[in-house]
């Protein structure tokens, strides 16, 4: 006997359609589209702002998420336009000061408008592959206000001109001019390059070209080397204060072609204060600050080291003098920065002169004591073993080869040999060394910058 059927159960779709009224969307729309005019007219402090953003999430839910994002493009930009003839209507010093408060409005309306259409940004927008709320709100500003022909243009000579006014000593609104940048780097970087470092850079190279030609004229080569570093130093600050921290690598650079690299010969060559007088006034704040501008330029050192080696050179140096100019060089090696660097073109050099028999072994050592005193027992180490591992070579060799075969002939082989055994292998050793470590700092001053 088999048991009761069993009653299986199926739920059907309801035959009732759930109907959206035909005029949802657009009633919707209006509040929503009403609140946006009150956030832009400072009236929101009446807003539901929990009941905008629910009627923004039905349009979306209800599949009216293109109306809602194409009636927030409409009304943004409508606004926009508005703010837009307010700023080209401002006179004078309230140009800036007007488009920073408008671009301080539209900011705080823009995060409100976001919050308000919060689920269309998370689903609607990624779906179909349109610009998000706060992004669309800064490519409307940038289209409708900044690129305004009566706007992008002025925008360019206002900021300009504070720049020309400060460098001519003037006291400027830094605060105002680090709103503005800022809102063009927020904008996009190509955003402040195009509408301002590209012009920015243009007219400083101009400035910089016809004042570095003015002083060259009128000041001697210590007061042009302390007008140029001052202007260097002034840009960094400049930088500091108000523009894109990318900038100063550029605007210094610029500023270093201009004032140092165009006129390097004839700063170094000039005559009753160049280099050549500097070292022989004992000019020694000079002579850090040329190195220490020229050291940023292609081949600046290189120019540097040419002019005193042929002044030391050309001048002589007597037993006597010795000690004078040793302690000149330690004034001069106060001023270097890289002296691991000074420390490995020594060594070279020193074992260069011992395999060439050219060294003066009191000079050396005296050199080498200073150093010590000045950079401690480690920066010398390696120093002092070179003269230290050249005397015992030279001792033993020269008492073995006495002993064999007495002669002046057999000391004099013996000695080449230590010299091309221990002499050629450091030079090598230490020359190789020395070229990786200098190549970017004398060559190319920019890739040492970096590095740092």
């Amino acid at each position: 006997m088999s048991g009761p059927k069993k009653r299986t159960f199926q739920i059907e779709a309801s035959k009732h359609r759930v109907v959206v009224d035909p005029k949802y969307a657009e009633k919707t729309w209006k509040i929503l589209e009403h609140a946006i005019h009150e956030i832009y007219n400072h009236n929101d402090s009446g807003l539901n702002m929990e009941e905008l953003y629910r009627n923004s999430y039905n349009m979306v839910l209800h599949k009216f998420g293109e109306k809602l994002y194409s009636g927030l493009v409409t009304t943004m930009t409508f606004h926009l336009t508005e703010i837009c003839k307010s700023i080209e209507a401002a006179q004078g010093g309230l140009f800036l000061e007007e488009l920073n408060r408008k671009w301080a409005d539209h900011n705080k309306a823009l995060q409100m408008i976001r919050n308000i259409f919060m689920y269309m940004d998370r689903t609607f927008i990624p779906s179909t592959h349109k610009t998000p709320v706060h992004e669309l709100g800064l490519n409307l500003w940038r289209d409708v206000v900044i690129n305004s022909s009566k706007i992008q243009t002025r925008l360019q000579d206002t900021l300009l001109e504070l720049v020309r006014r400060e460098r001519s000593g003037e006291v400027i609104n830094r605060g105002l001019m680090r709103n503005i940048t800022k809102m063009l780097m927020d904008l996009g970087s190509a955003v402040y390059q195009d509408d301002f470092e590209k012009h920015f850079l243009e007219v400083s190279a101009d400035f910089y070209r016809l004042e570095s030609l003015e002083f060259i004229e009128s000041c001697d080569c210590g007061e042009y080397l302390k007008k140029a570093e001052r202007r260097l130093n002034e840009e960094i600050e400049r930088v500091s204060h108000y523009l894109d921290v990318k900038s100063e690598s550029k605007i210094t650079n610029m500023a270093e072609r201009e004032m140092i690299e165009s006129h390097m010969q004839r700063v170094v060559h000039m005559e009753n204060s160049g280099i050549v007088n500097m070292l022989a006034d004992d000019k020694y704040e000079d002579l850090g600050r040329i190195y220490s501008l020229f050291r940023q330029v292609p081949n600046g050192l290189i120019l540097i080291r040419d002019v005193m080696t042929s002044y030391i050179r050309d001048s002589g140096v007597s037993e006597e003098d010795v000690e004078n100019v040793l302690d000149k060089v330690m004034m001069l090696f106060r001023y270097l920065q890289e002296k691991d660097i000074f420390e490995k073109y020594y060594e070279q050099h020193l074992a260069k002169r011992l395999f060439a028999g050219k060294q003066s072994d009191d000079a050396e050592r005296s050199l080498i004591v200073k150093l010590k005193t000045e950079c401690g027992y480690q920066f010398t180490s390696k120093l002092e073993g070179i003269l230290t591992d050249m005397k015992t070579s030279q001792d033993t060799m020269q008492g073995d080869g006495k002993l064999l075969h007495g002669d002046d002939e057999w000391d004099n082989k013996l000695n080449m040999g230590v010299k091309n055994i221990s002499m050629r292998r450091r030079c090598k050793a230490v020359d190789r060394k020395l070229k990786q470590e200098t190549k970017m700092s004398v060559e190319n001053p920019e890739e040492e910058k970096k590095s740092k």
